[in-house]
């Protein structure tokens, strides 16, 4: 690396290379004979057909292994899928009546606020026309408070006007 005047770094010495080493020669000269086949060849032929068949004996191990870890593997993963796939069946229908079960809450809630509000609305209507029938009748009394009943009922829907226009 080096910075921006491109002056070297003080990484440490370059490595030098390790010279070849010489391929060594076969006994003999360095001559390999083709040609002759003694007694050792078909020894050797048969130690080689016996070391494939011991290979092929382990590949054939080897596969069988692998495939029995394989079909292990995807029975479990199966029922692990498949423990999952219950599960979670399971956690839609407990939230599926946990909805249903709040939305039944929610509107017994309505209901009862519904009627309240009906109550409330009742018991004002009755006081209104309690009132309204002690205004009358004070009124048939004194004509000054019918002027007043007259002016305050004005601004009574004054602001009634003044509340629907909004």
């Amino acid at each position: 690396m080096s910075d921006d005047l491109h002056r070297p770094t003080t990484a440490g010495p370059t490595p030098h290379p390790v010279p070849a080493q010489p391929t060594p020669e076969p006994a003999g000269g360095g001559a390999v004979s083709i040609g002759s086949r003694s007694g050792s060849d078909s020894g050797a032929s048969a130690k080689v057909a016996g070391a494939a068949s011991a290979a092929q004996e382990k590949v054939t191990g080897a596969a069988s292994t692998a495939q029995e870890r394989a079909s292990g593997a995807a029975s479990t993963a199966q029922e692990r899928v498949s423990g999952a796939a219950s599960t979670a069946q399971q956690k839609v229908g407990d939230a599926t009546s946990t909805a249903q079960a709040k939305v039944g809450e929610a509107q017994q809630k309505v209901t009862d606020a519904a009627q309240t509000a009906q109550a409330k609305a009742a018991d004002v209507q009755a006081t209104a026309q309690a009132k309204l029938a002690e205004a009358q009748a004070a009124a048939s009394e004194k004509p000054e408070v019918q002027v007043g009943l007259a002016f305050a009922g004005g601004f009574v829907a004054a602001f009634i006007l003044k509340r629907l226009t909004r």
